[in-house]
């Protein structure tokens, strides 16, 4: 499954053209998952939208999977998407996808910048890391479940 759009916030520090970068959403499903009508993992809550520079984060970024099937989550690179002059396509374009491009000295590791880097926890989902300066960021996180 695949949603797109266009664009992001001009504001956004952390990636290169933010406003004529457009975000794709994917989820996979497998034909095994289909077959045996596997339910799909939901987040416990919407991550924050603001946050303050300078204030550590702690954030229950988990899901729950009423399967009870394992969630491995990952700090991930987001893809790009739609266009400017192509805003909403439909239906969207086919993989594969491309990263955003980070602009140095941001990136996967380090995505707010400053030397407490974000970071989750792989089993539980708790992210943290605090922000040193003020901005709009980009930041991607990845659930997979097994």
């Amino acid at each position: 499954m695949v949603y797109q759009r266009c664009c992001r916030n001009q504001d956004i520090v952390n990636i290169v053209a933010p406003t004529s970068t457009g975000a794709t959403y994917t989820s996979f499903i497998s034909e095994e998952a289909l077959l045996g009508c596997n339910s799909s993992a939901i987040f416990n809550e919407w991550p924050p939208v603001y946050i303050c520079a300078g204030v550590p984060i702690v954030y229950d970024h988990s899901a729950l999977d009423s399967d009870g099937d394992s969630i491995v989550y990952e700090l991930c690179t987001p893809y790009t998407g739609a266009t400017p002059s192509q805003s909403m396509p439909q239906p969207p374009i086919n993989p594969p996808y491309n990263p955003v491009t980070w602009l140095p000295p941001y990136g996967v590791d380090n995505m707010l910048g400053g030397p407490d880097s974000l970071i989750i926890d792989a089993q539980t989902g708790l992210l943290t890391g605090t922000p040193d300066i003020i901005g709009v960021f980009v930041v991607g996180v990845c659930a997979k479940e097994y």
